[in-house]
């Protein structure tokens, strides 16, 4: 390929900068010329290149520039906001297999005057701090196929079209004239303002999340009067709508930075880091035979144009180790033969933007990397800190290359591993790794948009109890929103996500792709899971190629309540062994708060007649309404009294039952159980409480078939 040098014409003699002799990086005024069209048909095909450009456009308009972005390429705007450069358009148009396969390339820092911008890209694409004053297409038609992106901190004046766009993420940013979700299998939008009235109304399919509980943009580069800095925007919580870029919690300038070039190696980095503030990347591939490590708190990584970091010695690529670090724009490739992570993140606070990892066998050649070589990898990204924010991924093993398909022989282990707490994900994409593909052991964690295709090459993934999301079976409190798992035939037996009884789960889909969903799936979710036993299992609302959980509480019966049943203990005390007692409304009295009780059994009373329904216990009443078992006073009591009340899914309403141990309990806590409580004045049978979780005769609660075909509890 000739250099991009020879596209420019007219660049003026300047003092030395920074970026002086990198070929891959070029610096543009308003007044340079630029063969646009000609740089972009260069990558526009060209999925494997060893070649890496940053294109920065200092302040001004470019009424001219009619931007194609291909692969490996960043187009930023250096302006200390998105108003400061000002083109006509960019673009990227359908590539090697429709805009399937249109990857690993990023807009920032801009904006555009053009009537309509098509973006046509799938996976690792952000775009970024963005002004876009048409309309903004995110397919090419309604034939070329995309799948996935990420669109965050812009604003746009025109109607968003998503068209053939399978799945999307949306964050803090402003649509004027909204967002058409007409199509679409799973778009989730989190702090975005404008007119969102159309996406609240489509849920499951649709995740609406009013604010982003805690958000810092991406690290930016800003040149001003010949001057340049790194800009680090300040943190926001409940962040709604793009950010103010003026906001920043402070400015490196170049003479505390490192800037990494082709050819330096982690010993070159580490030693050019210290005493600096910050390490910027520059466009090249570099190999690392030990990790590159930070441990200044409140360091900042920022990489352009794509570079790429290759763990050649078996080590990480990169550890984080200090606290509040920035790392943002970076690469990362499993380049060993074995390795177990490549990035380790151990520092506390800070965040990661834009996070993309590779493992396959790509034909490139370096000292450090042969040609083809089959890579494996245990851990893409390890997460050991607390307080992390992850904003943006795609881990990816390679499901095609050019190699002739040797990335197949190449192993990839978890996608990412987050054993740290209070760590957040906005966006997260993980595709074809072959154990859990994310797998989530820290406390409170939050998910905000998790996109997966499971491995084509692993037949025992499902009979291995394996998942696409999976959280540890301590965890106690763990969120998740628009959750996708994907299969391309080849699978039987998958639990698409795993989590624990405690977790709240908000609009899942399992997905088929040209296949029938049960077939391939074995159920969407199950909650309450082990290494030994799969808890309860739900498979949702399904059609031909996949099925939707809006939440557990919503799932649908699990597998072993699909029937008809009464819950019969043998509390003799309280009646004769024969008919145990059973749950009942007293009288049929069906408003909001009617205590419950434990009277004789008799099935064919319809005030006895409930009904399972994913993690809540119905009640049919005759007006056709619903009214659910719910613990009185907020549920925050032993011995609060059991009542009905409007179906509503909060936690004092989420149930789970346990078959081994004959125990309903509140699903949110897993250690108070539903109790028959001891007489009282009343004649009218025994109160119904819940209290600790123990061997009690009182908490025993066995579940059987009836005859009446109505659901009843029994103790």
């Amino acid at each position: 390929m000739a250099p991009l040098a020879k596209y420019i014409l007219g660049l003026p003699a300047a003092a030395a900068h920074w970026y002086d002799g990198i070929d891959s990086i070029k610096v543009l005024t308003p007044e340079d010329d630029m063969n646009w069209r000609q740089f972009y048909e260069e990558m526009k095909m060209d999925q494997f290149s060893d070649k890496r450009w940053a294109v920065l456009l200092t302040s001004g308009e470019y009424p001219d520039a009619d931007i194609g972005v291909g692969f490996y390429t960043s187009i930023v705007g250096v302006g200390n906001s998105r108003s400061d450069v000002v083109v006509n358009s960019f673009y990227a148009e359908d590539g090697p297999v429709a805009a399937l396969q249109n990857f690993w390339r990023s807009v920032e820092g801009l904006t555009t005057t053009n009537a309509t911008i098509t973006w046509a890209t799938s996976q690792a694409t952000p775009v970024r701090r963005v002004a876009i004053e048409g309309d903004l297409n995110l397919a090419s038609g309604p034939t070329g196929w995309a799948s996935g992106g990420y669109l965050s901190d812009a604003k746009v004046s025109g109607r968003v079209t998503p068209m053939t766009q399978q799945q999307y993420f949306f964050r803090n940013g402003h649509f004027a004239k909204g967002v058409d979700t007409s199509n679409g299998l799973n778009y989730a939008f989190v702090g975005c303002t404008g007119d969102m009235e159309e996406q609240s109304s489509k849920a499951p399919r649709i995740s609406v999340v009013p604010t982003a509980r805690q958000i810092a943009e991406k690290p930016f580069l800003v040149e001003e009067n010949g001057a340049w800095h790194i800009a680090v925007p300040a943190f926001r919580t409940d962040a709604s709508g793009p950010s103010d870029e003026l906001d920043v919690e402070s400015k490196i300038p170049m003479e505390d930075v490192f800037v990494a070039k082709d050819g330096d190696s982690a010993a070159t980095i580490n030693a050019g880091i210290v005493g600096k503030r910050a390490l910027l990347v520059t466009p090249a591939i570099y190999g690392l035979d030990i990790p590159i490590q930070i441990a200044q708190p409140g360091f900042v990584v920022l990489g352009i144009g794509m570079p790429s970091l290759v763990n050649s010695g078996g080590l990480a690529a990169l550890e984080v180790l200090a606290d509040d670090v920035r790392v943002a724009g970076v690469t990362f490739e499993a380049g060993s033969a074995s390795s177990e992570t490549l990035v380790l993140w151990s520092g506390n606070g800070g965040v990661f933007s834009d996070v993309i990892s590779r493992t396959g066998a790509f034909s490139y050649e370096r000292e450090f990397h042969k040609s083809c070589t089959v890579t494996s990898q245990d851990v893409h990204l390890a997460i050991t800190g607390n307080n992390l924010v992850v904003d943006n991924t795609w881990i990816w093993h390679a499901d095609h290359d050019d190699c002739g398909g040797a990335s197949d022989s190449c192993y990839s282990g978890h996608g990412i591993l987050v054993e740290g707490n209070d760590v957040m994900g906005y966006g997260l994409k993980v595709e074809h790794t072959m154990n859990n593909l994310l797998q989530w052991n820290g406390e409170r964690g939050t998910v905000y948009f998790f996109q997966s295709e499971l491995p084509y090459n692993s037949p025992n993934f499902g009979k291995d109890r394996l998942a696409g999301y999976s959280v540890g079976d301590e965890v106690r409190q763990h969120e998740a929103v628009a959750i996708g798992v994907y299969i391309v035939g080849g699978l039987r037996e998958v639990k698409a996500i795993h989590v624990p009884k405690s977790t709240n789960l908000t609009n899942a889909v399992a997905w088929c792709i040209n296949c029938p969903a049960q077939q391939q799936f074995d159920a969407i979710v199950c909650a309450g899971s082990n290494d030994l036993e799969d808890g309860e299992c739900y498979n949702g609302d399904c059609e031909w190629d996949k099925c939707r959980i809006s939440s557990i509480s919503t799932a649908g019966p699990p597998a072993h309540l699909t029937k008809t049943v009464t819950i019969s203990s043998p509390v003799s005390e309280h009646s004769s062994p024969e008919t145990g007692v059973c749950v009942e409304l007293p009288g049929g009295v069906e408003n909001d708060g009617t205590k419950l009780r434990a009277v004789a059994c008799d099935e064919s009373k319809a005030e006895q007649q409930w009904l399972f329904q994913g993690r809540q216990i119905l009640h049919h009443a005759a007006d056709g309404s619903d009214k659910c078992l719910d613990l009185s006073n907020g549920g925050q009591n032993d011995d609060d009294a059991m009542q009905i009340w409007y179906c509503v899914g909060t936690p004092q309403q989420q149930w789970g039952y346990e078959p081994a141990t004959e125990r309903i309990f509140l699903a949110q806590e897993d250690s108070r159980c539903l109790t028959v409580g001891e007489a009282d004045d009343s004649t009218n049978g025994f109160p119904i409480k819940v209290n600790g979780c123990s061997s009690r005769t009182s908490q025993r609660w066995t579940v059987n078939e009836v005859a009446s075909q109505s659901i009843e509890m029994v103790v």
